[in-house]
């Protein structure tokens, strides 16, 4: 269950307000686990190293989001819209991305088994080093992306 106070702060604080209170308190990490966060703005957000195990982020906006070392796995980001965003290092164990749109990812070093691509469009993301092993990964566009030493095995 998510920490209330973090719950309320991500929902009705501005990008700029969040990252500044994560600056004055750098020893919180933001638990958000099974949050409902469907169809919110989280554009700029620093949710790095945030628990989002099993949140629902459907249909978030993510544009420039940096969520790195983020935990998100079983999360929804189903038909999430994103572009720039920061993944790197993230756990993302069979995360829901079915649908999304990802453009210029970088989902570099992070673990992605089991996740499902299926329709989504990640075209020019970097997923270098990543172990996307047992992904589904079906009608997904992945134009332009870089998959530099990932590990893609079934």
């Amino acid at each position: 269950m998510a920490n209330q106070l973090h719950l309320e702060y991500i929902t009705s604080l501005s990008a700029i307000e969040w990252n500044n209170w994560r600056k004055e308190n750098p020893h919180i990490v933001p638990d958000l686990r099974e949050a409902n966060l469907s169809k919110l703005n989280l554009s700029h957000f620093n949710l790095k190293e945030s628990n989002l195990i099993r949140a629902n982020l459907s249909e978030t906006t993510l544009i420039e989001t940096n969520l790195s070392k983020a935990d998100l796995e079983k999360a929804n980001l189903m038909k999430a819209y994103s572009r720039d965003a920061n993944l790197s290092l993230g756990k993302l164990q069979d995360v829901n991305l079915s649908g999304a749109y990802f453009i210029s990812a970088d989902f570099s070093r992070s673990c992605l088994k089991g996740a499902n691509f299926q329709d989504a469009n990640c075209s020019e993301s970097f997923f270098v080093t990543a172990n996307i092993t047992f992904a589904n990964l079906r009608n997904g566009i992945f134009k332009g992306c870089s998959f530099m030493e990932a590990n893609l095995t079934n």
